[in-house]
């Protein structure tokens, strides 16, 4: 299976830990870090240079099971042409499922004419929207592959900053309760890191397509 991955950072302690989660994966797969660029600019760098059917984008704060790659790749092979592929993140600071990692058709996102920004900065909900109307096909699985992450507050707070500033946003609004959850959370990122290994049973709660493919692996 022709795939690569993509790790967009921009200086986040967390990125160590993203990259090892690539680099430990069970199914070798060439790496590419993408560092300090505009956001909207990284993800479509990742197109021009990507040499490979597929590619996963992977951001410095996602943490990735060992056996991911090797889920994908046995997932895309029985999923022909599909434009996009999505898994779930357990994220442990807010004890639910929030955010997703991604791995993309490289020839039909070019045709699409790569990413586009929100005013934002997002790019998720326009992607989805032109590929919806062009008729190609996401897969949206429900399988919990990752860890998405949380570094320390003050961390957290400068890239809000970060992403305020690049995207032209007044302010860079949270909840509350989103904040709170941020601040209070004292799980060091090694803690983090070894929390890849209960996603098997978290799994197998929702009975997913991962927790399956693990039985065998």
């Amino acid at each position: 299976m022709n795939i690569e991955a993509f790790v967009i950072t921009n200086g986040r302690s967390t990125f160590k830990y993203a990259l090892r989660s690539m680099e430990e994966q069970s199914e070798k797969i060439k790496i590419t870090v993408i560092r300090n660029m505009k956001w909207i600019d990284a993800v479509n760098e990742c197109v021009k240079v990507c040499g490979n059917q597929y590619f996963v984008r992977v951001d410095d704060d996602m943490f990735l099971h060992p056996h991911y790659v090797s889920y994908i790749i046995r997932v895309l092979k029985r999923n022909k042409n599909v434009c996009m592929y999505s898994c779930r993140l357990w994220e442990d600071w807010q004890h639910k499922i929030a955010g997703t990692v991604k791995v993309y058709n490289t020839m039909l996102v070019e045709k699409m004419g790569g990413f586009r920004a929100s005013k934002f900065g997002r790019i998720d909900k326009k992607f989805s929207a032109l590929a919806n109307k062009r008729k190609m096909l996401i897969v949206k699985d429900i399988s919990i592959v990752g860890i998405h992450s949380c570094a320390t507050f003050k961390e957290q707070e400068r890239y809000r900053k970060l992403w305020a500033k690049e995207n032209a946003v007044a302010k860079f609004i949270r909840p509350p309760a989103y904040l709170k959850a941020q601040r209070k959370y004292s799980k060091t990122l090694d803690e983090q890191y070894a929390l890849l290994d209960r996603l098997k049973k978290k799994n197998k709660r929702v009975g997913t397509r991962f927790y399956r493919f693990l039985r065998k692996v």
